[in-house]
C-alpha cells in the first residue's frame, strides 16, 4: 500500500512483528523502546524531518500506545540533536475522527478520488477487517472524508488516558476469562515504567 502510494519507509519500517512487540510490553523491556526512541531521533535529525504524525495514544491497542510514547521521547531528542524546532502530531484511529476541540488541529479534505482511494484500501486490508468495520458502525464512512492531524504538546513520558483502566487493558481481561489469553497488557504495569524510561531517555 506504501509502494503504491509512492511513499519511501525508513529504516525501522517492518523490523518487529506484533508477536515481538507484545512481547516486549509484557516483559517491560524498557531498553528496547528507548533504542527504538534513539534511533529515531538520529533519523529524524539527519533527514532535516520538520514535521512527525503518528498514531495517538488512545487506550485502544497497546502497541499503538506504546509507539506514540517513543515517537514522543525521539521527538525531544531530535529537538536536541538538531537544535530545530520540529513538529509533531497525531491521528486518532479508534476515537471519534476530528479536532475534539484541540485548538490548533489540521483538517485535510480528501478529494473523491482520494476517499475512494482510503476506503478501497481499507477495505482490502484484511488484518484490520475488524477494526475498519467497528470504526465505520461507530463514526460513519463520511466521518473520514477529512484526515485530522492533533499537534501533540505532552512532554515525553505523559500518558493521559480518559478511561482507566484503558480499553485494551478490558478486553485483555475478557479473553483471560475466555482462556484465549494467558498474560494482560496492562497500563500501570507494563506501559507507564516504559513511558518513565522513555522521559529520561529524552532528556538526553
Amino acid at each position: 500500500m506504501l509502494q503504491r502510494a509512492g511513499v519511501e519507509s525508513g529504516g525501522l519500517y517492518g523490523r518487529h512483528t506484533d508477536a515481538e512487540l507484545y512481547d516486549a510490553l509484557l516483559e517491560v523491556q524498557s531498553d528496547f523502546f528507548v533504542a527504538l526512541a534513539r534511533e529515531l531521533a538520529k533519523e529524524i535529525a539527519a533527514e532535516v524531518i520538520e514535521v512527525v504524525v503518528g498514531d495517538a495514544a488512545e487506550g485502544f491497542n497497546p502497541i499503538h500506545d506504546a509507539f506514540r510514547l517513543t515517537l514522543n521521547a525521539a521527538v525531544d531528542l531530535a529537538r536536541v540533536q538538531s537544535g530545530r524546532e520540529i513538529e509533531s502530531y497525531d491521528f486518532p484511529l479508534f476515537l471519534p475522527p476530528g479536532p475534539a476541540g484541540t485548538p490548533h488541529a489540521i483538517g485535510l479534505d480528501l478529494e473523491h478520488d482520494e476517499r475512494e482511494t482510503k476506503r478501497r484500501e481499507a477495505a482490502a486490508y484484511v488484518e484490520l477487517e475488524r477494526e475498519v468495520e467497528w470504526s465505520l458502525k461507530q463514526h460513519g464512512r463520511h466521518a473520514f472524508d477529512r484526515e485530522w492531524l492533533r499537534p501533540v504538546s505532552e512532554p515525553a513520558g505523559a500518558y493521559p488516558l480518559a478511561d482507566s483502566p484503558p480499553v485494551y487493558e478490558r478486553y485483555g481481561e475478557h479473553l483471560a476469562h475466555a482462556g484465549e489469553l494467558e498474560r494482560v497488557i496492562r497500563k500501570d504495569e507494563h506501559l507507564m515504567p516504559i513511558a518513565r524510561a522513555l522521559a529520561v531517555a529524552a532528556r538526553g
